[in-house]
């Protein structure tokens, strides 16, 4: 549950650290999980995305009484970001184009290499 809003936290990740025992908590913030094969020495670890995680031993895990988990919020302190944006420059590549030449890479009938042709006029012009 949440320390703050005391609200169950769904999906909670329950595991042994270094382990592949682990389960996920219900829309409900309920879980089960078996620790009878668990090593008691191993600590037990039950973690959220935007909490503190919870660490403890098994064994002490296991001789709570109470079986409600309270995980305090991890607040993170975010530095502003800026944007600026930047101006686009507005380039024309039709009939009034400043440029002389445009490189177009067409495919070769014979081929299937590319060849470089450059027009020095509008290409629509050109005889085929």
């Amino acid at each position: 549950m949440s320390e703050e809003t005391k609200l169950p936290i769904p999906y909670a990740r329950i595991g042994i650290e270094n382990s592949e025992l682990g389960t996920t908590s219900d829309e409900n913030g309920v879980f089960s999980i078996d620790l009878s094969k668990s090593n008691k020495g191993q600590n037990i670890k039950i973690e959220v995305g935007g909490f503190k995680p919870y660490l403890n031993s098994v064994e002490s895990f296991l001789l709570e009484n109470n079986k409600t988990f309270y995980l305090a919020d991890r607040i993170l302190n975010i530095e502003q970001v800026v944007l600026i944006p930047k101006k686009l420059v507005s380039k024309n590549w039709g009939i009034n184009a400043k440029t002389k030449k445009i490189v177009h890479l067409q495919p070769s009938k014979k081929s299937t290499r590319y060849f470089k042709r450059t027009c020095t006029s509008v290409c629509s012009r050109e005889k085929n």
